[in-house]
């Protein structure tokens, strides 16, 4: 069953498929605005560009990821490098103006994996997984640059990780692919170990 929450569906029940979701080159191509701009903006609300909510985000990419949301609602765990820059509130708010819908019953309770400084964003998943993970399904949506140390992962393999291109992010022609991946079972024991860092 499901009860409805600004005019859509919502589960009454938690979720049983997660999203990693990065924001730069997935949903926020860069071209008008940056995060810096997003934190500004979040900050200083009232000197906010018109077109700003408009533009942060690319409206192709946000179609997409609504698409994949609607079907699969999952709950959203942020790996942005803009975790450095909002809290949870100033992300509820960009979503809620740039259309995304992901609200605050969306996100996770541990809504944020943030980067492992100097080992990137695959240790930084590993290391939520290790303390979250309860048997859900994954996806992790991230892209070529910031999602480059996922490609030597399990995960990789499995076909639970998307890397968006540089510039052109998230778009109809990957929701096969994220499809499958939430299909797809996840081996909690899938461990990656980063390579040492150099001292």
């Amino acid at each position: 069953m499901s009860s409805v929450a600004d005019g859509r569906a919502t589960p009454e029940t938690p979720s049983s498929s997660l999203l990693f979701l990065d924001l730069d080159d997935v949903i926020a191509l860069n071209t008008h605005y940056t995060g810096r701009d997003a934190a500004r903006a979040v900050n200083q609300p009232t000197r906010v560009p018109p077109d700003f909510h408009e533009r942060l985000f690319a409206r192709g990419a946000v179609a997409a990821l609504n698409q994949l949301l609607s079907e699969f609602r999952p709950r959203v765990v942020l790996t942005t490098s803009w975790l450095r820059l909002l809290e949870r509130n100033g992300f509820l708010s960009l979503f809620e103006h740039g259309g995304v819908h992901v609200g605050a019953d969306d996100l996770h309770p541990v809504w944020e994996a943030p980067e492992i400084y100097g080992l990137g964003r695959g240790a930084s998943i590993q290391r939520w997984l290790a303390k979250h993970y309860r048997g859900e399904d994954v996806l992790i949506l991230d892209d070529d640059c910031s999602g480059a140390t996922l490609r030597e992962t399990p995960w990789m393999r499995q076909g639970h990780v998307l890397l968006c291109q540089e510039g052109v992010g998230f778009h109809n022609g990957l929701l096969d692919a994220a499809r499958a991946a939430f299909r797809t079972p996840f081996g909690p024991r899938s461990v990656w170990n980063p390579p040492p860092r150099l001292r």
